[in-house]
């Protein structure tokens, strides 16, 4: 029997977050997302949940091993993916992708 469940997986990022005039602008270079909001905090919250909409997106569609691929992650042993270019940036942002999926149970009662 199939049973729907939510899988969880996290994406540690580097991050820049700058103030120009009376807004802070957040990004993460490497997806290539930017956010912005009126404090740090704000934008901080605003690039997360920024790039955990793109994630799900290119989940939905297929291309998100593709999309990591072409923005320089590299799968290594296991199924993950490591961020191989060098970057200096020092923040970093946890961000957690929720995935609904079904799996066939194998336990048997």
């Amino acid at each position: 029997m199939k049973t729907p469940g939510v899988v969880q997986f996290n994406m540690h990022l580097p991050t820049r977050i700058i103030k120009k005039k009376d807004v802070y602008i957040s990004s993460c270079t490497i997806l290539d997302i930017v956010s912005q909001g009126e404090t740090e905090e704000e934008a901080k919250n605003n690039l997360v949940e920024a790039v955990t909409a793109f994630a799900i997106s290119c989940f939905e569609r297929g291309t998100l091993e593709k999309v990591l691929e072409q923005c320089g992650f590299k799968p290594v042993h296991g199924g993950a993916f490591v961020y191989t270019k060098n970057n200096k940036s020092a923040d970093y942002i946890d961000v957690p992708i929720p995935i609904l999926a079904s799996y066939e149970s194998r336990c048997r009662a």
